[in-house]
């Protein structure tokens, strides 16, 4: 199955800048690239 986006995707977490680099990592190895990084959403 192909992946072409995810959309909507809310996960709470206890520290913000360990996830936003975590998940920055891991959305472009997946093929997916981030559209929306503001001090509080990413």
């Amino acid at each position: 199955m192909e992946i072409n986006g995810v959309a909507h995707t809310f996960i709470c977490v206890g520290d913000f800048a360990k996830a936003r680099d975590f998940y920055g990592k891991l959305l472009p190895f997946m093929g997916l690239r981030v559209v929306a990084d503001r001090p509080n959403i990413f």
